[in-house]
C-alpha cells in the first residue's frame, strides 16, 4: 500500500508539499502543490505532517504498567506547562524504551481546524504527526520553519519553540539546553545566512554543527525513516485503519477470536467490576481527605491526579525552604505582578530553584517581554535577570525569565 505524506505549512495557506512512498521506496518525488489538487484515494494511507509550532512535545520518565495508565499520568505530568486549561488540549502519549514516554499535545480548537480544512478538500487522514517526529531522535536538531525555530532531539526533556527573529539574541541560552550534546543538525531553508552565522559564532567548540537544507532530498529521506512517530488521531479523533480493512481475508477470523475471548472472560469481568467498585470507594475517601486539608486547591479528578498534586506540593515545600535568592520571594512576586499589570502582560507562573527563580509571562510582542525584564531589573538591581526563551503561542509570546 502506498503512503502519501502531506506537509502543511500554515492553516491559512493551501500550499503544501507531498511525497508518496511504497515499500520503503519513493513512489512519487517531492512536489509543491495545493490542497485543491490532492486526489484522495481509499487505497493510499494519508499522513499529514504538521510544523512543530502547532504541537507541544515532551519526553518524560514515567514508570507505568500499561498504556491506559500512561495516558492518565502523562496528562497531569504536563499540566503546568500549558498557559490555559488542560481540558483545552488533546494529549496523546506513547511508551518508548525503559521508563521513557513521549507526549504530544495540541489544542482541540487547532486539531478541529486541521481536520475541517482537510474535510473541505475531501481528504481523509490516517495519521497526523509532527515534522520533528520524522527525524532521528538520537541527534539534537535545530529545525527552522517560516517564523519559528524548534530545538528537539536527544537528551532534551521537551521540544523548545522560539521565534526565529530572536534566535541570535538567545543563542547562548539555547546552547545551555543542549548540555553534553556533541552533534547538532541545523535544518534550514537556505534563507537564514545571517542567523546561521550568528549561531555558529556563538556555538561552543565542543559541538559539531551539520547544516542540512530542506530540499527534495531532505523531505524524501524523512518520509523513509523508520523512527516511531506519534499519531495524533487518537481518542475522539481516531481514524479508520485502511491497512487492516484492505486485508479482508483476516477480518472474520479476528471477529470469531474476539467473540470467543469475550465468552471466556465474561465471569472475570463480573469479578473485576465488584473489585473496581471497592477501589473507587477508597479513591473517593482519599480525594475527600485531600480537599479537607487543602480547601482552596482544585479538587483532584482521580487518584492519579491526586498523587501528582501531592507530589507537587511536596516538591514546592522543599524548594521554598531552600530558597537562597538575594531578595524576598514575596517582594519579587509583588514587583512581577505589578510590572505585568502595568505593561498589560499575563503573569502565568513562578518557580523557585535553590538559588534562582523562573517567571513565565505572556505578551503581544517580544518588545513587551523585554520591557518587563528591564522594569524588574530597574526595581531590583541586585538581581541578574535573563530572558531564557521565547515561545510563540496563538499569536502571543511566552517568555521565560531566569532570575539569580
Amino acid at each position: 500500500m502506498k503512503k502519501q505524506f502531506i506537509f502543511l505549512k500554515r492553516l491559512d495557506s493551501m500550499d503544501v508539499q507531498t511525497v508518496v512512498t511504497e515499500k520503503n521506496t519513493i513512489a512519487e518525488r517531492l512536489r509543491a502543490t495545493s490542497l485543491n489538487n490532492i486526489q484522495n484515494s481509499s487505497s493510499n494511507l494519508v499522513c499529514i505532517v504538521l510544523p512543530d509550532h502547532m504541537v507541544s512535545s515532551f519526553e518524560l520518565s514515567i514508570n507505568t504498567r500499561n498504556q491506559s495508565q500512561l495516558n492518565k499520568v502523562a496528562r497531569y505530568a504536563v499540566e503546568e506547562k500549558f498557559p490555559s486549561r488542560l481540558d483545552d488540549y488533546h494529549i496523546v502519549s506513547n511508551k518508548s524504551s525503559g521508563q521513557k514516554a513521549s507526549v504530544r499535545a495540541i489544542k482541540h480548537s487547532r486539531m478541529k481546524d486541521i481536520l475541517n480544512l482537510l474535510s473541505q478538500h475531501n481528504i481523509t487522514a490516517d495519521e497526523v504527526t509532527v515534522e520533528s517526529d520524522l527525524l532521528n531522535k538520537n541527534t539534537c536538531t535545530m529545525l527552522f520553519n517560516d517564523n519559528e525555530l524548534t530545538l528537539c532531539g536527544d537528551g532534551l526533556e521537551q521540544t523548545y519553540e522560539f521565534d526565529r527573529s530572536v534566535a541570535p539574541l538567545i543563542t547562548e541560552e539555547m546552547f545551555t539546553l543542549l548540555k553534553d550534546t556533541k552533534d547538532l543538525h541545523i535544518i534550514h531553508s537556505g534563507n537564514e545566512e545571517l542567523i546561521l552565522e550568528s549561531i555558529e559564532n556563538q556555538a561552543p567548540d565542543s559541538i559539531r554543527i551539520k547544516k542540512i537544507i530542506k530540499d527534495e532530498r531532505y523531505y524524501e529521506s524523512i518520509c523513509l525513516n523508520k523512527f516511531s512517530n506519534i499519531n495524533l488521531l487518537q481518542s475522539e479523533y481516531k481514524a479508520t485503519n485502511k491497512e487492516i480493512e484492505s486485508n479482508s481475508f483476516w477480518k472474520y477470523p479476528i471477529y470469531l477470536a474476539a467473540a470467543s475471548l469475550l465468552t471466556i472472560t465474561g465471569g472475570l469481568y463480573a469479578q473485576n467490576l465488584i473489585l473496581s467498585k471497592q477501589i473507587n470507594k477508597k479513591e473517593l475517601s482519599l480525594i475527600k481527605t485531600y480537599t479537607t486539608l487543602f480547601p482552596e486547591a482544585n479538587k483532584p479528578k482521580d487518584v492519579i491526579d491526586l498523587s501528582m498534586k501531592l507530589r507537587n506540593k511536596k516538591n514546592g515545600s522543599a524548594t521554598l525552604s531552600k530558597s537562597e535568592l538575594p531578595v524576598n520571594t514575596l517582594l519579587l512576586l509583588e514587583k512581577a505582578s505589578a510590572a505585568s499589570s502595568t505593561l498589560k502582560l499575563e503573569f502565568h507562573g513562578f518557580n523557585i530553584d535553590k538559588n534562582s527563580a523562573e517567571l513565565l509571562v505572556v505578551g503581544s510582542s517580544i518588545e513587551s517581554l523585554n520591557s518587563f525584564k528591564e522594569k524588574i531589573q530597574g526595581e531590583l538591581p541586585n538581581l541578574s535577570i535573563n530572558l531564557d526563551s521565547v515561545t510563540s503561542i496563538e499569536k502571543k509570546y511566552q517568555g521565560k525569565l531566569r532570575i539569580k
